[in-house]
């Protein structure tokens, strides 16, 4: 095994424990190279690399995701798999900046099979559940790391388990998971997210997973899919739950249609309780609340986790100031 390969399985294992979901390589202002690890709670200190280290595991990793090593300008996406952690899907995405140095960001993918949502309170993952067995729009909601994509296909393979047939359409597919139907996006070959929900609904299945809203189209398309009577789970980023309609309004979205649609909105942070495990909690919206709310569900949910000891003062005092 190589000083490269090493390297790199050194770093995964190491961070492991804290479920590390970025690693970025870096150029500094010295021309040399620096490792951050993002966990779902912070970035770690920077670790320093040999000078000659960093541009050696980009392109080992290029290699790895069957990418153009000789191209270090252009963009490039690409995953990969290593024997070594079975249950991880490796995916990167890397680029050149002005002074033509190359930067690379390696997102972890944890197999649902082994990452598992855990929650602040037990209950809301099966409210979860009962909402979404009825046909319409599930919107989860939260900034990236938190959890949204483990916690929709908890819920999706909890239906699946009803004999509902599940399709997923994602860019990628983080999660593989045999008991869906998997499609992925792949522009190149005009298999857009919009195309490929037009495409699933030829399939019928009862349950649409759709991975993130991330424009217009997608948008339109995923409430198109609500509207024609499935059940239809996705992801969106946004500050708080009362703020998604105003996203999707945003979008194009027509207001009569979100309505007819929309079932629920769920905002959700992972968050330590009082041992320091990094748990899901959430601020759940249904009905007419949707469009009621003033952003005090939130704070609700994290004082109530407090008053029973579920979370310390100081994590309610860092966290009570998001997601209203």
């Amino acid at each position: 095994m190589s000083i490269v390969q090493q390297f790199f399985k050194q770093v995964v294992t190491e961070h492991l424990a804290q479920q590390v979901s970025d690693l970025y390589l870096l150029p500094t202002a010295t021309g040399q190279y620096q490792l951050l690890v993002r966990t779902p709670v912070k970035i770690l200190p920077a670790i320093a690399i040999p000078p000659a280290l960093g541009p050696q595991v980009i392109t080992y990793l290029k290699y790895l995701a069957n990418l153009d090593i000789t191209e270090q300008r252009r963009p490039q996406t690409g995953q990969f798999t290593l024997p070594d952690f079975a249950t991880i899907n490796f995916r990167i995405s890397t680029v050149g900046d002005y002074h033509q140095r190359e930067t690379l960001v390696c997102r972890l993918i944890y197999d649902n099979h082994t990452v598992q949502p855990r929650f602040i309170f037990d209950d809301q993952l099966q409210q979860l559940i009962a909402i979404t067995t009825q046909p319409g729009l599930h919107i989860l909601a939260g900034p990236m790391g938190s959890g949204k994509t483990t916690t929709i296909y908890g819920v999706a393979q909890k239906l699946a388990q009803q004999n509902k047939i599940v399709l997923t359409i994602e860019d990628p597919v983080e999660i593989n998971n045999a008991n869906f139907i998997q499609l992925q996006v792949n522009n190149t070959a005009d298999m857009t997210y919009t195309n490929l929900i037009k495409s699933g609904l030829r399939h019928r299945p009862d349950v649409f997973v759709i991975g993130e809203i991330r424009d217009t189209q997608t948008a339109q398309a995923t409430v198109h899919a609500a509207l024609s009577g499935h059940t239809v789970l996705t992801t969106i980023h946004a500050l708080a739950a009362s703020e998604v309609t105003t996203r999707l309004l945003e979008m194009g979205v027509k207001q009569a249609y979100l309505q007819a649609s929309l079932r629920s909105v769920t905002y959700q942070r992972l968050i330590p309780n009082t041992k320091k495990q990094l748990h899901a909690l959430q601020a759940q919206l249904s009905g007419s609340k949707i469009w009621e709310s003033n952003g005090d569900e939130w704070n609700e949910a994290l004082a109530y986790a407090l008053a029973i000891n579920k979370i310390t003062t100081a994590t309610y005092e860092e966290f009570k100031t998001i997601g209203s």
